[in-house]
């Protein structure tokens, strides 16, 4: 009798654990995926991403769409994991101050599987003067219509030379 419900408890993890994961998978609503087609760039230069916003869900989403800087956190750290410094205008978005910047914002419906891009000078955000390579990723909160907490991307790496 022990042996059955030992068979009986290895079958049902697996299942738990697979149903768990879809059940968080169908929780976001979107996914979010960067690239950048320099990923080699020289110290001053512009440094752009490109953030692609898929919707993930079964049915038709409102996304709130402005300045790019506005609507992603962006994260940027240096190989040892320390944060990259705030340019000037990073800082202001990141404070109080954001109210003095101004822009117009739109809800883009997307259906399921429909996609929006934006890009983000990250050179604009962070200050990349310094030789070396950078990890970046952005974030972006789940509208309360739509759940809690944010979706995060994956992760790219720029390498800014002298």
């Amino acid at each position: 009798m022990k042996r059955s419900s030992f068979w009986g408890v290895r079958l049902f993890i697996p299942l738990l654990l697979a149903s768990t994961a879809a059940f968080a998978q169908a929780e976001r609503p979107f996914a979010l995926f960067i690239r950048t087609q320099e990923p080699t760039t020289k110290a001053g230069s512009e440094v752009n991403i490109w953030v692609t916003l898929e919707n993930t869900s079964p049915h038709e989403i409102g996304i709130l769409k402005s300045a790019p800087e506005l609507n992603y956190s962006v994260e940027m750290r240096d190989l040892s994991g320390k944060a990259v410094p705030d340019t000037e205008y990073g800082r202001k978005l990141k404070a109080a101050e954001t109210v003095g910047i101004s822009t117009s914002s739109v809800i883009i419906p997307l259906k399921p599987n429909e996609i929006i891009e934006d890009q983000i000078t990250v050179s604009k955000l962070y200050e990349m003067a310094q030789p070396g390579k950078y990890m970046v990723r952005v974030l972006r909160v789940i509208p309360p219509d739509l759940g809690t907490g944010a979706v995060s991307s994956n992760t790219i790496t720029v390498v800014v030379t002298p």
